[in-house]
């Protein structure tokens, strides 16, 4: 599996694009990572993210064009959820832990 780095200016055009941005107003250390498929055939609607200096990292995936539902998954959560301020609540949540 091959990532990479998902930067602030990098955008899928979606809901997914404001969960990002709402969470890297309120964690300025977060990291963003994009799955990089080598099939076009591939779902490559998976990202990883977390904050420098913490071992947390969370998967999201979402639906084509990063819409809903994103499934959330940490090593000790798995959530699906229908919408960004849903997404941002539980996201923010675990990021604080």
């Amino acid at each position: 599996m091959r990532r990479g780095t998902w930067k602030p200016t990098d955008r899928v055009d979606g809901p997914l694009d404001r969960v990002f941005d709402g969470l890297r107003a309120t964690f300025p250390e977060l990291w963003v990572e994009r799955l990089r498929v080598t099939h076009a055939a591939d779902d490559d609607n998976v990202w990883y993210l977390g904050r420098q200096g913490s071992d947390l990292e969370i998967q999201i995936d979402s639906a084509p064009g990063g819409a809903p539902p994103f499934i959330l998954e940490s090593e000790t959560a798995l959530e699906t959820v229908d919408d960004v301020r849903t997404a941002l609540e539980r996201l923010s949540e675990w990021l604080r832990r």
